[in-house]
C-alpha cells in the first residue's frame, strides 16, 4: 500500500515533437503513436527513452484514428485506421507506412471514426484498436475493435456497466499487456468505478470484475477532459487537464493532487500511460 506517495518529473529531450492543440499521443505495445492536426498535420513513432522519432509522411486530408498491424504475420508493418476527406474518394481508409500506400475500406457506418466517445476512448493492444462506443439499435455500451489482419469491425464485448447518462465518463485502458481497465465516472456525484477484465482478451468469453470504487469529495470532473490512468496496488494514478495538468493518486476516499504543469500562453499539456522499452522505432521507408 502506497502511504506516503511523491511525485518526481523528469523531462525527456528526445526529439523536436512539441504537444500542440488537435494533438494526441497513445501507444501501440512498446511505442508512442503522435498525432498532431494543427499546422503541417505531422504523425510519428515515438520511443523517448531510447530517444528515436520516425515522421510518418501524411496528408492533412486525412484524418487519424489510431495506430496498429496485422498481428497474424511474424514482422510488425504498422498501419494507420482513419478518415479521408479527399475530394474525389472520401470514406474509412488504411494508411500503409511502410509503402505509403492509402487502402480504402468499407465499414457499416460512414462516419464512426468521427463520434467523440470513439475519438475519447481508444486504445491499440497486439496490433489491434478498440474504442468504446453506442449501439444505436439497442442502445447498449460495448467496446468494438479493428482488426487490421482481416480490416474488419467487430463488436468485442459489452461495458459491464449500462446505466450511463450523456455526461458521464467512460474511459479504456490496457492492464497488464494483456487486459483492459474500465473507468466509469458520474457526473452528479464523480463518484468513480474501476472494472477488469477476469482473463485475456484473447479469450472468447470476456468477464468484468469491479475492482474499486472511489467516493473522495475532492475527485476531478473528468468529461471533456483529457485523462490517463493507471492502477498499481489497487491504487488509481490518474493524470487530468489541458493547460493546468495534475496528478491524481487515489484509494478508497482518500485522493491526493499533485499539480505538474501550469499552462502558459498557448501552452498546452498532452499525456498517456506508457512503459519505458527499449523496443526500437521502425526504420520503415518516408
Amino acid at each position: 500500500m502506497i502511504i506516503d506517495p511523491k511525485i518526481e518529473l523528469r523531462e525527456l529531450h528526445s526529439s523536436p515533437i512539441t504537444p500542440l492543440d488537435y494533438t494526441t499521443i497513445t501507444t501501440c505495445d512498446e511505442l508512442l503513436f503522435y498525432d498532431e492536426r494543427y499546422g503541417k498535420s505531422r504523425t510519428a513513432l515515438w520511443n523517448p527513452w531510447l530517444r528515436q522519432v520516425k515522421m510518418i509522411p501524411s496528408k492533412e486530408e486525412f484524418r487519424v484514428f489510431g495506430l496498429g498491424y496485422d498481428n497474424s504475420r511474424p514482422e510488425k508493418v504498422y498501419k494507420i485506421l482513419g478518415y479521408s476527406y479527399c475530394r474525389h474518394n472520401e470514406g474509412t481508409a488504411i494508411y500503409d507506412c511502410a509503402s505509403q500506400a492509402l487502402k480504402f475500406i468499407d465499414t457499416p457506418e460512414k462516419n464512426w471514426l468521427l463520434s467523440p466517445t470513439a475519438e475519447r476512448s481508444k486504445v491499440s493492444l497486439n496490433g489491434n484498436l478498440y474504442w468504446i462506443t453506442l449501439n444505436d439499435e439497442t442502445r447498449e455500451h460495448i467496446i468494438r475493435s479493428f482488426d487490421f489482419s482481416t480490416e474488419s469491425i467487430l463488436t468485442f464485448c459489452l461495458l459491464p456497466c449500462q446505466i450511463n447518462y450523456v455526461l458521464d465518463e467512460l474511459l479504456v485502458a490496457v492492464f497488464k499487456r494483456d487486459g483492459f481497465l474500465l473507468l466509469k465516472q458520474s457526473y452528479s456525484t464523480k463518484k468513480i468505478e474501476i472494472w477488469v477484465t477476469k482473463n485475456k482478451i484473447d479469450k472468447e468469453e470476456v468477464v468484468w470484475i469491479k475492482l474499486m470504487t472511489l467516493t473522495s469529495s475532492n475527485l476531478p470532473i473528468l468529461f471533456n477532459n483529457l485523462c490517463s490512468y493507471f492502477i498499481y496496488e489497487k491504487t488509481l494514478f490518474m493524470c487530468c487537464g489541458y493547460n493546468n495538468a495534475c496528478i491524481y493518486i487515489m484509494r478508497g476516499d482518500t485522493c491526493k493532487k499533485f499539480q505538474i504543469q501550469y499552462g502558459i500562453g498557448i501552452f498546452v499539456c498532452r499525456h498517456c500511460v506508457s512503459t519505458p522499452s527499449l523496443i526500437s522505432v521502425p526504420l520503415f521507408s518516408g
